[in-house]
């Protein structure tokens, strides 16, 4: 065969398995993309299906029995800080009707640390019992003070904390015995000090999924001078503040893993339901999500339609769904299962006043 007819049988033969290779090359390859999509549901009155640990606890009060469910429903995300997804994985979500495949800047800070993710996971988990608790113990009358907490949001590269060994979500407890009411009065006991000073800080390390070790530790650090100003001391940390929640009683919320702030409605609901005569859901499988404040206003999550697919596919009938995620949560027409807008929480243990057949309104989410 002549060279030239042999160059061109090589060529077609090579050429395919090259453009192949570089194919499987290019969907394995890493893309700045997450995906959403439907995560488990949990019953809050009772467990999380795969874990047999009882979500709310309440020693003190009288307690009642109920029937039906709450569910609180969650999403499972890729792509996030830690994770990657693959041009695969990206194609792969946006063919499918349940998935939501977003942008990752949009979804998570750039930059964000897999500690500092993790982080702002566990302290708006904690955050969220703490405003169910209150809210819901409000709505039944009790009086519920509140404090601030401080903890460390971020540790900065280098510096007096990080060579301390404190960490991001560590709870400030003291700075030489005297204890931080918020992120101002913190700065005020640490600039009490200079640069090269040595404090002593109290700390409560708070774990990834959500429970704190049981003792409070102290370290010694050397604090550090702020370069902008150096007569300024600084302990290297960026601070940030959560809310406790002082109950009459003992009420405590465990989830596991789970975080975010998207359980406190349902959270609130299953307080109320557990004190008070009657069962909230009236034997129904109830599902639903929302932030909650103390006052009972509930708010807007991420993920509503995954989490209407996860309450579907849990046997859910009725969903209930911030009033400001109606639309969305609306335009995925999943059959079989009643989306119902809410705004507060007064309002939706109206609603589910009306599911029961007694007096109360309801209103149902349209697209």
């Amino acid at each position: 065969m002549p060279d030239a007819a042999q160059r061109r049988v090589v060529t077609l033969v090579v050429a395919p398995l090259v453009a192949i290779g570089l194919g499987i090359t290019a969907v394995a390859l890493p893309v700045p993309y997450v995906e959403i999509s439907p995560g488990k549901t949990c019953d809050a009155l009772t467990h999380c299906n795969d874990d047999a640990n009882q979500i709310l606890t309440i020693s003190g009060p009288k307690q009642y029995a109920t029937s039906g469910q709450l569910r609180l429903t969650t999403v499972s995300v890729r792509g996030g800080p830690g994770s990657k997804m693959t041009l695969f994985d990206a194609l792969r979500g946006w063919l499918d009707g349940k998935v939501a495949v977003l942008p990752r800047d949009i979804t998570f800070p750039p930059g964000q640390s897999v500690d500092e993710n993790n982080c702002q996971n566990v302290i708006e988990q904690d955050e969220s019992q703490n405003t169910a608790t209150t809210a819901a113990l409000r709505q039944l009358k009790y009086k519920v003070p509140v404090t601030k907490q401080v903890y460390i949001a971020q540790v900065g590269a280098s510096g007096a904390a990080q060579r301390a060994g404190l960490d991001e979500c560590d709870f400030i407890e003291s700075v030489d015995g005297k204890k931080p009411k918020d992120t101002a009065d913190l700065l005020a006991l640490l600039q009490a000090h200079k640069p090269g000073d040595t404090v002593t800080i109290g700390y409560l390390r708070k774990m990834t999924d959500g429970k704190a070790e049981p003792d409070i530790k102290s370290v010694s650090v050397t604090l550090g001078a702020d370069p902008a100003n150096p007569s300024h001391a600084l302990l290297g940390i960026k601070p940030a503040e959560t809310e406790v929640t002082h109950p009459p009683f003992k009420v405590s919320l465990y989830l596991g893993g789970v975080g975010g702030p998207s359980a406190g409605l349902m959270f609130a609901l299953a307080i109320i339901d557990k004190l008070t005569p009657g069962a909230l859901p009236g034997g129904r499988i109830i599902a639903g999500t929302g932030t909650i404040d103390d006052a009972g206003a509930v708010g807007p999550i991420g993920g509503i339609q995954q989490k209407v697919f996860a309450a579907k596919s849990d046997g859910a009938t009725v969903f209930l769904t911030p009033a400001q995620d109606c639309a969305d949560a609306a335009r995925v027409h999943v059959k079989g299962i009643r989306l119902v807008s809410v705004d507060t929480l007064d309002g939706a243990l109206s609603a589910l006043a009306v599911l029961r057949g007694e007096p109360g309104t309801l209103k149902d989410c349209h697209a």
